[in-house]
C-alpha cells in the first residue's frame, strides 16, 4: 500500500468540502451547483447532507425509519471526516493498489535517454501486460458464456462499467449475452405475467437493449412507463462525464487483439457523438420512467448487501431489490438476475423477445418490426432466442438470397441442440414452402436449401431429421405443389448423397 500518511487531513469535524465516510460508505460534503451524486457528492438539497453538517467523528445518524415502526431506525456511525482531496486522492492510489490487472498502468513512466530514446523493454512489457489482460478478459467472457457467472460479476471481473461491457460483449467478433437458458423458467408463462399487468422493473442490459433496438417507446406505449433503479441511471451519467473529460486532441487506447498491440483512437468528435447518445438515453429514461427509491435496501445487512453489490454491482442489486416490491416484474436480459429474482423473492422476469411478442400481439408493433428486432438480437448473440419460418426468411431475404450472415446467424440458432428436433423440422418445413413462393434464381435458392440441411443435421441425426422433413414436406405441399415438393425432395437426395462422399 501506498503511503498517503504525508496528505492533509481536515480533522474530527464536517465543514463544507469534506469527505465523510458512514461505515463503509464515503460521501463528500460540498455545496456548489455542479456536485454528481454519481460521484457521491451532496449539496445542501440533499437531505443526507443536512444530517451530516456539522457532524462529529462517531456521531449516530438515522438513514431511513419506519414511520409504521415495523422495521425500526437504519442508522449508521461516521468512521472518518477528511479533506475531500485526500480523500479522492487516497482512493485513487488505492484503486491501483487493489484493482486487478490495471495496478501501475495508469500512471507508468516512459524510460527515455537521449542516446537510445524510448527503451524497447518498456514496449515489451506493455505488451506482455496488455496481452495478459486479454486473456484474463477472454477466460472470463468464457465464464460468463457457460453460464457460471453473471453479467454484473463479469463487468466487476473485467473492471469496466456495465454499460462498456454490454458493448463489448455485443459489438465483439463472437457477440454473446446469456439471455434464456433455463428452460424451466417458461416463455409462455413470462408471456402471461405481461398480459397480467403490474410494473415493469427494466435493468441497464434491457434498458440498453431496448433503446438501441430503436422501439423502445413503442413498448413503453404498450407496458406503460418502466422503474428504474438511480444507480442505473448514474451508470449512464459516468458515461457522459467520461465524454466529457476527453481533450481536445482525443486519445490514444493501447490494447491487444490475438496478441497483437493495437492502437485505437477516440477523437473528440467520437466522444461527442457518444456523449449526445447518452445524453438522449438519460432524457428518454427521465420522461420514460419511475426512478424509483430503494426501499428494501432497509430489510437486509450492510454485510449481506456489499456481498451482493461484490457479484452483481450496485446497479443489479438495486434493480433486483426495487423488482421484490409487490405487483411489480423485472425486465432483465441476464439469465442469471431473473433467477437470483426467483429464488430469492419470487418475483418473475421477462425478458427482451417475451417484451416484443407481447407487444406484436398488443399491435403496438407490426410483423415486420418484429421480425427486425429478433434477428437484430441474434445478431447481437442474445441466447438463447426462439425463430420461426418467417424469421427465417427475412434473414434470407435481408442477406440477399446468398450465404450471408443474416442467414448464417439464424440457421446457428436451428443448429442448437436445445432446440427440439420436431421443432426444427416444423419450422424447416414452412421455411420451404415460403421461400418457393419468393421470386429468386433457382441457384441462389439450391444453396440456401443446402446450407439449412447442413444446419438442422449438424448436431442431430441425419437419416431421423431428413426422414422426419420430408413427411412433412409432403404434407405440407398440395397437390398443386407436387413439382415443388417433388424438387425438394430430390434436392435433399443430392445433399444427402454429397455428404456421403464427403464423409
Amino acid at each position: 500500500m501506498r503511503d498517503v500518511s504525508h496528505l492533509p487531513a481536515r480533522g474530527d469535524r464536517t465543514p463544507i468540502a469534506t469527505a465523510i465516510t458512514i461505515q463503509s460508505c464515503p460521501v463528500i460534503l460540498d455545496d456548489r451547483p455542479d456536485v454528481e451524486l454519481a460521484r457521491q457528492e451532496l449539496d445542501r438539497n440533499q437531505p443526507l447532507y443536512q444530517k451530516l453538517l456539522d457532524k462529529n467523528l462517531g456521531d449516530e445518524i438515522v438513514l431511513a425509519e419506519d414511520e409504521f415502526g415495523f422495521l425500526g431506525k437504519n442508522t449508521a456511525t461516521i468512521v472518518a471526516i477528511k479533506d475531500k482531496y485526500f480523500a479522492a486522492g487516497k482512493q485513487s492510489l488505492d484503486l491501483l493498489d487493489t484493482v486487478f490487472n490495471i495496478k501501475g498502468f495508469s500512471l507508468a513512466p516512459v524510460p527515455i535517454s537521449e542516446d537510445y530514446g524510448i527503451d524497447p523493454k518498456f514496449f515489451q512489457n506493455l505488451q506482455e501486460m496488455l496481452k495478459q489482460y486479454e486473456e484474463n478478459f477472454n477466460r472470463a467472457k468464457s465464464d460468463y458464456r457457460a453460464g457460471k457467472i453473471p453479467f454484473g460479476t463479469l463487468a466487476i471481473v473485467i473492471n469496466k462499467n456495465p454499460v462498456e461491457s454490454w458493448e463489448m460483449l455485443v459489438d465483439g467478433s463472437e457477440p454473446y449475452i446469456h439471455c434464456w437458458s433455463n428452460f424451466q423458467e417458461k416463455f409462455d408463462n413470462s408471456l402471461a405475467r405481461l398480459k397480467k399487468g403490474g410494473l415493469v422493473i427494466i435493468d441497464l442490459v434491457s434498458l440498453l437493449t431496448l433503446y438501441r433496438l430503436g422501439i423502445a417507446d413503442s413498448v413503453v406505449q404498450t407496458l406503460g412507463k418502466f422503474g428504474i433503479a438511480q444507480s442505473t441511471l448514474n451508470l449512464l451519467r459516468q458515461e457522459v462525464e467520461k465524454c466529457q473529460g476527453i481533450k481536445s486532441d482525443g486519445e490514444s487506447i493501447l490494447c491487444t487483439i490475438n496478441g497483437q498491440l493495437v492502437r485505437q483512437e477516440f477523437t473528440l468528435e467520437n466522444a461527442a457523438k457518444r456523449k449526445a447518445y447518452f445524453e438522449q438515453l438519460i432524457c428518454w429514461v427521465r420522461n420514460n420512467c419511475y426512478i424509483l427509491p430503494c426501499r428494501q435496501a432497509l430489510t437486509i445487512s450492510r454485510d449481506e448487501r456489499a456481498k451482493r453489490n461484490e457479484v452483481l454491482g450496485f446497479s443489479s442489486v438495486d434493480t433486483l431489490l426495487i423488482a421484490s416490491e409487490p405487483n411489480r416484474i423485472l425486465y432483465s436480459d441476464d439469465q442469471w438476475l431473473r433467477y437470483f429474482a426467483y429464488t430469492e423473492s419470487g418475483v418473475g422476469g421477462v425478458w427482451t423477445q417475451v417484451v416484443l411478442n407481447y407487444c406484436l400481439q398488443q399491435k403496438s408493433i407490426n410483423e415486420e418490426k418484429y421480425r427486425n428486432a429478433i434477428l437484430q438480437l441474434i445478431d447481437w448473440g442474445y441466447n438463447y432466442t426462439i425463430v420461426d419460418a418467417d424469421i427465417l426468411l427475412e434473414g434470407a431475404r435481408q442477406a440477399e438470397w446468398n450465404i450471408k450472415t443474416q442467414y448464417l446467424a439464424v440457421l446457428k440458432v436451428l443448429e442448437d441442440q436445445r432446440t427440439s428436433a420436431d421443432y426444427v423440422i416444423f419450422v424447416a418445413t414452412e421455411f420451404l414452402y415460403k421461400l418457393y413462393n419468393e421470386d429468386i434464381m433457382p441457384l441462389y435458392r439450391d444453396y440456401l436449401i443446402f446450407k439449412l440441411l447442413t444446419a438442422i443435421t449438424a448436431k442431430r441425426s441425419k437419416s431421423s431429421m431428413l426422414n422426419g422433413l420430408i413427411v412433412r414436406l409432403q404434407n405440407k405441399f398440395s397437390s398443386f405443389y407436387i413439382i415443388n415438393y417433388q424438387e425438394v425432395v430430390n434436392l435433399i437426395k443430392i445433399w444427402k448423397y454429397t455428404q456421403n462422399i464427403v464423409t
